[in-house]
C-alpha cells in the first residue's frame, strides 16, 4: 500500500500553548482570553507547527504547580509524546517557584520537550539557557514573595484599622455595598436566618443540607450545590453576629500553606463593623449546641429518627438506640434500648425498651402539660431567669478574682524589675499564687457564660410557649426538635423529659 505524501516531507511539529492569569480582577481574565486566542492564532499560522491545544489556568496562583490543573495535563501529555513545543509568555507565568519550575523543564528536556518563553526569547534546549533559566526563575520567585510580604503588610494595617474584608461572592448573606463595606442580601440573608432557626430547633447539619440540597435554593455562588460543610461554616462564622474576627488563617511564607490562626500571629476583633443578620445570642447558643454535640457534626451518617442521641438512659447515662427486631416475620418493630444493655464490659442497665410509638406518647403527654399549664410554667420559668439566675453576685465575684489577679501580676512584675518581693513570698509560691488566680478567672467566667446561655434559652423557650397550640392530639418531629432537650428513662412508670429551658416533667408511657 502506497501514501500520496512526498517521501521526503518533514513531519509537523506538535506545538502547544500555556497561559495563566493569577488574579481574579476583570482586566487580567480579558488578559487570559486575548492570550488564548494569540497562542492558537499564532501556533496555527506556521505552516510546520500542529496546533495541538491551548492550556490555560485562570485566576490560579503560580507560587505552586500541584493546584494548576491546566498545568499538569499539560505535562501529562508532553510526557506522553503528544507534544514536541510549549509556548508561553514568559517564566513567571510558567512558574514563580525555582523548584517546580526547573523540575518541569528538566523533566520536558529528558523527554526531548522544549519551552520557548517568548518575553525573554528563550528556547530550553540550548544548553547554555538552564543557569540562566535558574537565576530568572528564583527572581521571579522573589519577586512574588516580595509582593506577598508587601500585600500582607496591607492587610494587617486594614485589620488594626479595623477594616473587614472577604470575598464577598462566596459569603452567604452579604454584598459589597457602595461605601465598600458589608452590606445585607435581603433574600441571602434569609436562608441564614432560616438556617440558623432550624439548627437551634434541634435539627441536625445533615437534615439541612439534605433539604436544601434537595428542595431548597440553589446556594447563590459557587456550583449551586449545597454541602455539608457549607452549613457546618454558616453556622461556625462569627461575622453574622456583625462582628469580625481577622486573621484567622495565616501563612508562615510564600510557599508555605494557609493554616490555622492558634496564636502565632495577632488575631483583630472588629466590634459592630456590620449589619448582624443573627443575634449574638442565638450565636452563642448554636456555638454551645455545636460543642454538645461533638463528634456527630463529622457529617457521615444521617440521624434517621427525632429521638436519636436524645433518649438517655436513667442507669449508666449511654443513650438509647433503635434496635430491629422480629426482622423477618409480621411482628417486625423497632424499639429503643440502652446501647450499653448487653455491653459484657459494663454492669447490666435494669432500664426497659420502649417502643416509638410509646415515646411519641410521652413527648405529647409532656407538650400537653406544658401547654395546659401555660402561665404556671411560663412564672416559674421567669422566676428562674430572672433570680436564680440572676449574675449580679457571679459579676462581683468576677471582678475581685481579676482584682487578685491584678495584685498578683504587679508583685511578679515587682520582681522582674528587681525589686524585693514582700512578706518573704518566693518566686514559686508566687507563680502558685498567679496559675490559681488564673484558673478562679476562668472558671467564674465560664459559670457566667453557662448562666447567660440559660437565660437566653428560657427567654426563647417562654416565646416558643406563647404560640403553642393548647392541645396537641397528634405527634410532630417538629414538638421535639423546638421543645424538647432530653428524655431520661428510669422505669416504663418513671420518665423525665427535661425542655430546652430545662423544665423538667415526668411521666409515664401509659
Amino acid at each position: 500500500m502506497f501514501s500520496s505524501k512526498p517521501l521526503d516531507e518533514k513531519a509537523k511539529k506538535k506545538v502547544a500553548g500555556y497561559a495563566r492569569v493569577s488574579t481574579d480582577k476583570d482586566e487580567q481574565f480579558t488578559s487570559y482570553s486575548a492570550q488564548k486566542e494569540y497562542y492558537t492564532r499564532f501556533i496555527k499560522a506556521h505552516e510546520d507547527w500542529e496546533f495541538v491545544d491551548l492550556y490555560a489556568d485562570e485566576g490560579i496562583s503560580g507560587t505552586h504547580t500541584k493546584n494548576r490543573d491546566g498545568f499538569n495535563h499539560m505535562m501529562e501529555d508532553a510526557l506522553s509524546g503528544k507534544i514536541d513545543l510549549i509556548l508561553t509568555k514568559s517564566v513567571s507565568r510558567f512558574a514563580r517557584n525555582t523548584v517546580d519550575s526547573l523540575t518541569a523543564i528538566r523533566k520536558l528536556k529528558d523527554h526531548g520537550v522544549e519551552v520557548f518563553f517568548e518575553k525573554e526569547n528563550l528556547w530550553t534546549l540550548d544548553s547554555k539557557v538552564e543557569l540562566l533559566l535558574s537565576i530568572m526563575s528564583s527572581l521571579a520567585q522573589e519577586e512574588s514573595r516580595s509582593i506577598s510580604e508587601n500585600v500582607k503588610w496591607g492587610w494587617r494595617r486594614a485589620f488594626e484599622d479595623g477594616k473587614v474584608s472577604l470575598a464577598y461572592s462566596n459569603f452567604l448573606g452579604y454584598d459589597k455595598g457602595p461605601d465598600g463595606k458589608l452590606q445585607i442580601n435581603p433574600e441571602q440573608a434569609k436562608i441564614v436566618r432560616w438556617i440558623y432557626d432550624q439548627f437551634l430547633e434541634g435539627r441536625s447539619i445533615n437534615s439541612i443540607y439534605l433539604e436544601l440540597k434537595i428542595t431548597g435554593p440553589k446556594k447563590p455562588y459557587g456550583n449551586g450545590i449545597w454541602s455539608f460543610n457549607n452549613i457546618r461554616s454558616i453556622l461556625m462564622n462569627e461575622k453574622y453576629t456583625g462582628n469580625a474576627y481577622l486573621q484567622k488563617t495565616f501563612k508562615t511564607d510564600l510557599l508555605a500553606k494557609r493554616q490555622k490562626n492558634n496564636g502565632e500571629v495577632l488575631k483583630y476583633f472588629v466590634r459592630g463593623s456590620h449589619e448582624a443578620i443573627v443575634s449574638q445570642e442565638e450565636f452563642d447558643i448554636v456555638q454551645e449546641e455545636l460543642k454538645r454535640r461533638g463528634a456527630k457534626l463529622s457529617g457521615k451518617t444521617v440521624c434517621k429518627s427525632v429521638f436519636s442521641d436524645r433518649v438517655i438512659c436513667g442507669d449508666c447515662g449511654s443513650s438509647f438506640g433503635p434496635k430491629l427486631w422480629h426482622a423477618s416475620d409480621k411482628y417486625r418493630t423497632t424499639v429503643w434500648q440502652c446501647n450499653n444493655k448487653f455491653n459484657k464490659n459494663k454492669s447490666k442497665c435494669t432500664t426497659p425498651h420502649l417502643s416509638e410509638e410509646e415515646l411519641k406518647v410521652i413527648v405529647l403527654k409532656a407538650v400537653n402539660h406544658i401547654t395546659s399549664s401555660r402561665v404556671t410554667v411560663e412564672e416559674d420559668l421567669t422566676y428562674v431567669r430572672d433570680h436564680v439566675l440572676d449574675t449580679a453576685g457571679l459579676e462581683k465575684r468576677l471582678k475581685e478574682a481579676i482584682e487578685k489577679l491584678d495584685e498578683i501580676n504587679i508583685l511578679i512584675n515587682s520582681m522582674v524589675g528587681g525589686s524585693p518581693l514582700k512578706d518573704g513570698d518566693r518566686i514559686d509560691r508566687l507563680l502558685e499564687r498567679h496559675e490559681a488566680a488564673e484558673k478562679r478567672v476562668s472558671a467564674i467566667n465560664a459559670e457566667l457564660d453557662d448562666m447567660k446561655v440559660r437565660k437566653i434559652k428560657i427567654t426563647r423557650f417562654i416565646a416558643d410557649l406563647a404560640v403553642l397550640d393548647p392541645l396537641y392530639q397528634e405527634f410532630s418531629d417538629n414538638l421535639v426538635r423546638g421543645l424538647v432537650d432530653n428524655i431520661t428513662v428510669y422505669s416504663k412508670s418513671r420518665i423525665v423529659v427535661t425542655f430546652k429551658s430545662g423544665y423538667e416533667f415526668t411521666t409515664d408511657c401509659y
